[in-house]
This record gives C-alpha cells, structure tokens and sequence, in this order.
C-alpha cells in the first residue's frame, strides 16, 4: 500500500502546474485563501477517492493483493476577473495551454513521485463566483484522476 497522503498529492501536482509560466499564484488544499488578490491563479483539492478499484484478479496484482486507489482532484484556474469577454478569454487560453503542456510532460515518475502510476485528466472552461462576493472570473477546471498502489 502507498504511504502517499492526499495533501502529497495535491503538493506534487499544486508544485507541477504552479510551473507554468502564467500562473502567479497556485494554492494547495490546505493553503486556500478566502479571495484572490493576484490572477491567474490554481486551487488543487481532492474532490473523491476510491480504494480497490481493482477486483483480486486484476492484471496488476498478480494474485498478490495489492490494493488499488483512485483519487480525482480538481485544478480551479482563476484565469481573469470577467470583464470584457475577449481578454478574459485569451488569459484562459494561455494559461490552459501551458498547464496543458505541463501535464502532457508527465511521462514517467509522474508528478515526480513513483507511488503514482497513472493518471488521466479532462478540463472545461468554467466561470467562477468566489468567496460570496459576486465577483466572477473566467477560468477552467481540471479533473485529475490519480491511480496509486
């Protein structure tokens, strides 16, 4: 069984997409803020986990019983505080483009890590109300899905 947390994980990638060169700002699960002062800005949070995915006779486990755990994290990327739709939409652009490319780079010891084995992601374009200010920001949210054993 791993030793790595959930905290680690969110830390590794929070530190991987933190990389890109348009983010000012990146904020793990235990670092997030009540506002966001600096754009553009990631927030990494596990949003759920699953153990065993795997049933005894999975391929990778060999009869050995390994335990299989799935984590899905959510990347919230502040891209720019909605104004005027074409610029707020070039900032998310840019900023989804690098951390596209930060996350395509992750070929082995995946998040710098070798408790993680695989992962898959998807993002969408997202619009964000944040910290009941009705202050809207246009962004995007990944979902990261972690496999460990």
């Amino acid at each position: 069984m791993p030793t790595i947390t959930k905290q680690e994980i969110a830390d590794l990638i929070t530190t991987t997409l933190g990389a890109a060169a348009a983010v000012v700002v990146s904020q793990s699960a235990n670092q997030l803020t009540e506002g966001l002062h600096e754009l553009p800005a990631i927030q990494v949070y596990p949003t759920r986990w699953e153990v065993d995915i795997a049933q005894e006779t999975d391929r990778s486990s060999f009869g050995a019983g390994i335990r299989q755990t799935e984590l899905v994290f959510i990347v919230d990327v502040y891209a720019h505080r909605r104004t005027e739709l074409a610029e707020d939409m070039g900032t998310m652009m840019t900023v989804t483009d690098e951390i596209d490319a930060l996350l395509d780079a992750q070929v082995s010891s995946l998040f710098g890590n070798a408790d993680i084995k695989a992962f898959h992601w998807f993002a969408e374009l997202a619009s964000f109300e944040y910290g009941g200010s009705n202050v809207r920001y246009t962004g995007a949210r990944y979902t990261i899905t972690i496999e460990v054993f």
